[in-house]
């Protein structure tokens, strides 16, 4: 994904604009040079994005961990490896449920 679109959609980023907007609400609509449901239009968006960013990167691991898996499995001979991959699978399950968790949470 565009590293624009990532830094423009990140959290931190959207709680500072919300910030804002309340802040110029409060001043009242006559003090705004955007319409109002404009601005509540792209905020939305913008959410919608970030929670979009935080589902992708979940699935992104969860693929990763199933591909580790698989390499666990290959029987080459090497154990060593195969034990590798195991507890990398299990290590990527693990993160993913941290995403999905964090994106549950906000």
């Amino acid at each position: 994904m565009d590293k624009h679109i990532e830094e423009l959609s990140s959290k931190s980023r959207i709680d500072r604009i919300k910030s804002k907007f309340e802040l110029a609400k409060s001043y009242g609509f006559d003090q705004l040079t955007v319409p109002m449901p404009d601005l509540e239009a792209l905020l939305a968006q913008l959410e919608a994005v970030q929670k979009e960013l935080c589902r992708a990167e979940s699935r992104g691991v969860e693929k990763l961990a199933k591909a580790f898996q698989s390499w666990a499995g290959e029987g080459f001979g090497d154990y060593e490896a195969e034990r590798h991959w195991a507890v990398a699978s299990k290590e990527a399950l693990s993160f993913a449920a941290s995403l999905r968790s964090e994106q549950n949470a906000s």
